[in-house]
């Protein structure tokens, strides 16, 4: 069984969790802060930007774990993570190792 209770996960649909936390969240009534523990590889679907600025007005992104095979892949992996950020409108972007 994987999960939290079963172990670690064998598949990442970071992209659409994030989508869902969106539609929870209000920017505009609330200064939201998202933290995301991951390595920042997404599995469920190819990472691609945001068509729409889903967290507009949203604090803080933030992201730690970011981890590729390579510090290039990792760097390359905190770069689309930032500019994720950027176009889902949040005012601050940041990502950690």
């Amino acid at each position: 069984r994987n999960g939290p209770l079963g172990g670690a996960h064998s598949s990442t649909n970071l992209l659409g969790g994030l989508e869902r936390i969106a539609r929870r969240v209000n920017c505009s009534s609330s200064s939201a802060h998202v933290f995301l523990l991951s390595d920042g590889l997404e599995t469920g679907e190819a990472l691609s930007l945001p068509k729409t600025s889903l967290f507009e007005g949203c604090e803080r992104f933030v992201i730690l774990g970011v981890a590729g095979q390579t510090p290039q892949e990792t760097r390359s992996l905190g770069a689309f993570w930032t500019k994720y950020c950027q176009a889902a409108g949040f005012k601050t972007c940041d990502w950690r190792s």
